[in-house]
C-alpha cells in the first residue's frame, strides 16, 4: 500500500503498475465510475502484509518539515529492518 502525492501520481502508479494505494476518492471518480479501479476493504488485513516505502524526488526544495519527518521514517524503517 502507497501514500503518494499528488493523487495524479498515485493513480498513474496503480493503473499502469498495479499498486494499491490510499488515494482521495474524489481524484478517481471516474475511474471507479467506468470499473478501471476499485475500493477494496482492508479493515481485516494482518499487520504482516503491510510495507512502507517513503520515495524522494530529488531536484525538489527543501523543506525543514519534510527533512524531520524524512529523519524519522528512516529511523523508524531502521528499527524495523532489526526486530524482522
Amino acid at each position: 500500500m502507497h501514500l503518494v502525492e499528488p493523487a495524479s501520481a498515485a493513480r498513474e502508479l496503480v493503473l499502469e503498475h498495479g499498486f494499491l494505494s490510499f488515494i482521495p476518492e474524489i481524484a478517481i471518480e471516474r475511474d471507479l465510475s467506468a470499473g478501471r479501479l476499485i475500493k477494496l476493504q482492508i479493515a481485516a488485513l494482518s499487520p504482516c502484509y503491510w510495507d512502507a516505502m517513503m520515495a524522494w524526488r530529488s531536484g525538489k526544495r527543501r523543506d525543514a518539515n519534510k527533512q524531520l519527518l524524512l529523519a524519522t521514517v528512516r529511523a523508524m524503517a531502521a528499527d524495523w529492518g532489526q526486530s524482522g
